[in-house]
């Protein structure tokens, strides 16, 4: 699928910010379907899309998001639960919150899913 977006007849952005999407949506999935041998190639794959896109910052948080969620999977800890959710605040702080909600949402919902509570 990489492939195939890198050669589609776009210009440059767009074809970046349609490989970062790609990137998002695929962890996004692997997390939901609890794929956990799949979740470090689309992590790797969506860090490497994170400079081509103009919406970067954005998506280095998303990303920072779900590396620490990762992480939380393997190594759970009320604190680091605690600290994951609120590094995420930042998204409320600048007038995300649907993107603040549904995050919160998603990693709640991982967490129980993988009953690590």
């Amino acid at each position: 699928m990489t492939r195939f977006l890198s050669n589609l007849p776009f210009g440059i952005a767009h074809k970046n910010s349609l490989q970062s999407s790609y990137g998002h949506n695929v962890t996004v999935l692997a997390f939901e379907r609890c794929n956990f041998k799949d979740i470090p190639l689309y992590l790797s794959y969506f860090e490497r899309t994170l400079t081509k896109d103009p919406r970067s910052l954005t998506n280095a948080l998303y990303y920072s998001t779900y590396l620490k969620l990762w992480h939380l999977i393997h190594n759970y800890s009320k604190y680091e639960f605690d600290q994951l959710v609120e590094s995420i605040n930042i998204f409320e702080q600048y007038g995300y919150e649907d993107e603040y909600l549904e995050l919160k949402e998603f990693i709640i919902e991982v967490v129980n899913n993988n009953q690590l509570v």
